[in-house]
């Protein structure tokens, strides 16, 4: 159940999608307590997201089934730490939410090489480094918007 995030990740279409954006909210609440704060949860839920997946994908004999969706979240996470640094969780985050979530799906989808080399990992570390990294690739991103749009004209 928590691998497939209480069933999210049976939804018949898009069931990653659909996890990356159930954790929006939680990731905005959570960022506004700071990095601080932010950091060791996320670290500490993909630390139990290893095991977990790594489990659901022995129970459910595929080495990355796509109902296993708590990665996704661990991934969501790491895309937003960027908003956790500034705290920033009002009106103002709003383009930079989206651009994690985006930013996030893309490297997820599109899967770069050394994102892909994470992926052939066995077990959890497979199912859930992928993500972490892909996460990680849209926060630096996310960083390098959050530096540069403040300095655009107009």
């Amino acid at each position: 159940m928590i691998a497939t995030l209480f069933g999210i990740g049976y939804c018949p279409r898009i069931p990653g999608t659909v996890a990356s954006l159930t954790a929006i909210p939680a990731c905005w609440h959570l960022s506004a307590l700071g990095f601080g704060w932010y950091a060791p949860v996320a670290v500490g839920l993909a630390a139990l997201a290893i095991p977990i997946c790594g489990r659901a994908a022995e129970d459910l004999r595929d080495p990355d089934p796509p109902v296993i969706v708590l990665d996704e979240v661990v991934g969501q996470m790491i895309a937003f730490s960027p908003l956790s640094i500034a705290c920033l969780t009002d009106h103002r985050s709003m383009p930079f939410l989206i651009a994690a979530f985006v930013l996030f799906r893309l490297f997820d989808i599109r899967k770069p090489g050394w994102i892909r080399a994470a992926e052939k990992l066995r077990g959890g570390w497979g199912i859930v480094l992928d993500d972490a990294l892909a996460g990680l690739g849209a926060a630096v991103i996310l960083a390098g918007l959050a530096v540069v749009i403040p300095k655009l004209p107009g």
